[in-house]
Order: structure tokens, then C-alpha cells, then sequence
């Protein structure tokens, strides 16, 4: 699936959710939808277009484990609300990535668990996190904080998600961009969904985004395997603004052309705010020659300034 296809689909899987929570008629706690027609998926599956649940439900009772986690990953792609139920079911299961992903598509769809069932699905996933398996434990505990919040209750685990420094606000991932969740009023959006074009994929990890200490504000990287290559500013209010590796780079080679022209390194863990400024530091690497530079954004302004290069 292209960056764009999965960014369209994760726009449109929050638009219909949204709307569902804008309902007057609809309690603030929302419920699971009604399943559509035809077993119904509500988004697209990058190998077959039109999600068919019922095929990949009958897919997942196969011995073959490849093929249980096959019908998995379509279903991902699916909002249907018997689906909680049953990821729910395949905690158990023999194959560590598919109880990984089950995990994973629990705490996705925190919104989706009856309120009457919602400690039985903390209690499940908190008994998987005990189990062995390279990512399973904190897919369990990001499941057991976002279910937490549809309980209204304290989040256990928020270094399995990301926590604003006033408990309000909290980060995850969905389909590989940043969803917001208000834990005021239990709703959520995506972040960063409107640019064209729009590189890497936010993983979810809690030191992929730094929130403002004293502002609610948030720095989030987007990230390939060679690291951030573009960074989401959300301000509460404000909504959400944009800066590119490239435009960073481009910034750093008008200051000194010798360096800036070449490969960029940036590392989300060493940025900071400086009052209402994001400061980012930079490596480059040319000929075995270290070069670094610093620059600082104000997303408010858009203003970019490369402070220093060296």
C-alpha cells in the first residue's frame, strides 16, 4: 500500500469515526456502531480493495499460522465491530506476530468495546502482557491505556502510549500516522493528514512525540528507517503544522552550501522547546567528516533559523 493510499484511509476511517461521535443522539461514552451490510468493511485492504470480513473471519480458524495472520492484517483494515470480540480471541494464539496484532487491533478500536465489557478486555490484555514475545508486552499495555480511557479511568501504562504532561491529551498510532485522543471527551482525530506527499510513518513510540512542558503542544516525528524525515507541530487551538527534512536541509545549505547539500541526520530524542520554539539538532556526514547544526522553528509563526552550523 502506498504512503498516500494508507494516509487516504486513515483520513477517511477517522472522518466516518468522528462523526459518529458528533451525533447529538449519542451518548459522550461512544458505543459500537451497527454492522454494515454485507459483513461490512469500512476501509480498503491494500491487496484486494474492499475488505470482505467474513471470508477473513472463516480465514482465521485455518492451522496454518501464515494464514491466520494473512486474515488478520485485511481485517485491520476494517472497522467492523465484531472485530474487538474477536482479536480478543486470538491473544491465545500459537503465533506470537498474530497476538501481537490482535493487541494491536484491540487498542485501536478502544471505542468499538461495550462499556459493560471493558475490564474484561483490561483484565485479558494485562494477563497477555505477562507472556513472552519481542513487542507483545507493550502492544498489551498501549491496548490496556487506550481502554482506560473509554473506562474513564487512571492510565497505567501512558509510556505505552503518549501522555500530555496534564493527562488531557494522548498520542498513538493508527495505520502509521498520529491519532489524538481528547481523554476529556473520549474522541479522537488524526494529525498531519492533509499535506500531499506526506513521507515516513509515526510508529507510536512515546519518544517519538515531546510535548511542550508548559503548553498544550506537541513535537511529532515521522519516521523512515533512517530516521525522521518530517516533523508535525499540533498546538492545541491552532491545529497542526508541517516542517520536512528537506526544507531543513535546504535551510542549512543556504548558511553553508558545503554541508548542507549533504546526507541529514536527525534524531528525534535530542529535540527540546525553548519557550514557543522547537530546537533541532542535525548531523552530516561528509568524506568521514562530521559536521553539525542546530536550528529552531516556531510552528505559530512558521519561522525557521538556523542558529548555528559547525
Amino acid at each position: 500500500m502506498s504512503r498516500k493510499s494508507d494516509r487516504l484511509l486513515g483520513e477517511r476511517l477517522t472522518r466516518e469515526r468522528i462523526q459518529e461521535l458528533r451525533q447529538p443522539s449519542r451518548p459522550v461514552a461512544p458505543a459500537a456502531p451497527a454492522a454494515p451490510a454485507q459483513g461490512g468493511g469500512f476501509g480498503k485492504s491494500p491487496q484486494t480493495g474492499a475488505v470482505n470480513v467474513n471470508a477473513n473471519l472463516a480465514k482465521l480458524k485455518s492451522k496454518d499460522p501464515d494464514r491466520r495472520l494473512e486474515a488478520l492484517r485485511e481485517l485491520e483494515y476494517s472497522l467492523d465491530p465484531k472485530l474487538p470480540a474477536v482479536m480478543l480471541g486470538l491473544l491465545n494464539d500459537a503465533g506470537n506476530t498474530t497476538r501481537r496484532v490482535a493487541a494491536h487491533g484491540i487498542g485501536s478500536r478502544w471505542w468499538q468495546v461495550p462499556k459493560d465489557q471493558l475490564d474484561v478486555y483490561i483484565g485479558r490484555l494485562k494477563a497477555a502482557a505477562a507472556k513472552e514475545g519481542e513487542g507483545y508486552t507493550g502492544e498489551c499495555y498501549r491496548g490496556v491505556a487506550l481502554l482506560q480511557v473509554a473506562a474513564g479511568k487512571r492510565i497505567e501504562h501512558p509510556e505505552a502510549v503518549s501522555l500530555s504532561p496534564n493527562g488531557r491529551w494522548l498520542i498513538y498510532d493508527r495505520l502509521g500516522t498520529p491519532c489524538l485522543v481528547d481523554v476529556r471527551t473520549q474522541s479522537e482525530e488524526l494529525l498531519g493528514t492533509d499535506p500531499a506527499g506526506l513521507e515516513g510513518r509515526f510508529w507510536g513510540r512515546s519518544d517519538s512525540v515531546l510535548w511542550h512542558p508548559a503548553k498544550e503542544a506537541a513535537a511529532i516525528s515521522r519516521e523512515t528507517r533512517r530516521g525522521p524525515v518530517c516533523i508535525l507541530v499540533w498546538t492545541h487551538g491552532s491545529g497542526t503544522r508541517l516542517l520536512t527534512k528537506d526544507v531543513l536541509q535546504e535551510a542549512v545549505a543556504k548558511k553553508k552550501p558545503k554541508i548542507g547539500q549533504y546526507n541529514c541526520s536527525i534524531s528525534a530524542a535530542g529535540f527540546k522547546w525553548r519557550g514557543d520554539k522547537l530546537v533541532i539538532p542535525m548531523e552530516f556526514l561528509h568524506m568521514e567528516e562530521e559536521h553539525t547544526a542546530t536550528a529552531s522553528w516556531n510552528p505559530s509563526s512558521g519561522e525557521l533559523v538556523v542558529e548555528s552550523v559547525k
